[in-house]
């Protein structure tokens, strides 16, 4: 038997958040874990019912590290357990916000998760290749300020990190400034201008698209990580939009600082995939320098005959006729 309805509502799942896991984030973790030639550690959010590891279970070494608020610890600690104990997982769950973990590397009882080590000063750094960050609640920017401490904390360590924000706080003064420090990073061109006026007119969720690619690539620099983003999704939640990153980060420490693999420019102008009803597919509102020919290269990774026909949709939705690019995408 589950928590209560009140206790489960942030943590329902739907068709649009399965399509997500399932067909955009499979193909991702599945490529990883062969590159990593074992199952991967995971460490995130993955809520009393366990959705995530059940879809990917198979890639995931059988210990989990999660957290949950302090509110109905216990009762959401135990349903935890028990969908582990059925899925063949042993679950730890750090208590408090996972934030606390990020920025101090512990919990509030003074736990750090199993896969942490200190370093010579004493500092704790983590070893999960898998994180899940999937933020239901909350705001934002709360949530983005514990990022870059979180990311030197795995600096030592490749990995995939998974983000999903939700849309229903209101960031509209948070997300201007974000767009006002990114069009100082872009160096004002005529071009860069015209696609940040375009993200500043949209709603909330496509300047989040906008910001965080930037944001995350530059934080995971400043600790000698490379970067990767894959293009993010906007998906129909529950109750608000949601919008989901996959970023790729690797340790470079041959040099004082990691690289970006796309520019600040290639990161604005990711293609904006859209889930609804259950089907994963290019938006039809894109930015003003999209072109769809070549959005291949940044789909690449879901298969060639599937990016192909979102391509072609997309095409058919939109009246365009150009065919897909066959330029191979770089390897990652």
């Amino acid at each position: 038997m589950g928590v209560g309805d009140e206790e489960t509502k942030g943590f329902e799942d739907t068709d649009n958040k399965r399509c997500v896991r399932r067909q955009y984030d499979l193909p991702i973790i599945r490529k990883f874990r062969e590159r990593k030639r074992r199952k991967l550690f995971y460490f995130g959010l993955t809520g009393p019912e366990m959705h995530d590891i059940d879809d990917w279970k198979q890639f995931l070494e059988r210990d989990v590290m999660s957290a949950e608020e302090v509110e109905d610890f216990d009762l959401k600690v135990g349903r935890m357990n028990s969908v582990g104990d059925g899925l063949g997982f042993q679950v730890r769950v750090l208590r408090g916000k996972i934030e606390n973990a990020m920025l101090t590397g512990r919990d509030l009882d003074g736990e750090a998760p199993l896969r942490s080590r200190q370093g010579p000063d004493g500092y704790l750094f983590f070893d999960y290749d898998l994180v899940n960050l999937d933020f239901d609640g909350g705001m934002f920017y709360d949530r983005m300020e514990a990022i870059p401490e979180f990311l030197k904390r795995q600096s030592q360590v490749e990995s995939l990190l998974l983000i999903t924000f939700n849309v229903r706080h209101g960031v509209h003064n948070a997300l201007d400034q974000g767009l006002i420090d990114l069009r100082a990073r872009l160096g004002g061109t005529r071009e860069a201008e015209a696609i940040l006026a375009w993200y500043k007119a949209q709603p909330q969720t496509y300047r989040i698209k906008a910001i965080v690619p930037g944001v995350i690539t530059a934080a995971a620099n400043q600790v000698k990580l490379d970067c990767f983003a894959y293009p993010p999704v906007i998906y129909d939640g529950k109750q608000a939009k949601m919008v989901h990153f996959v970023f790729h980060l690797t340790p470079h420490t041959e040099v004082l600082r990691g690289f970006a693999n796309q520019s600040e420019q290639a990161l604005l102008g990711l293609p904006i995939i859209y889930v609804s009803k259950a089907v994963l597919e290019l938006d039809q509102r894109q930015a003003p320098d999209f072109d769809a020919a070549t959005a291949k290269d940044s789909l690449g990774f879901l298969g060639a005959n599937r990016a192909d026909a979102i391509i072609s949709q997309y095409q058919s939705k939109s009246g365009v006729v150009k065919a897909p690019s066959s330029r191979p995408r770089k390897a990652q």
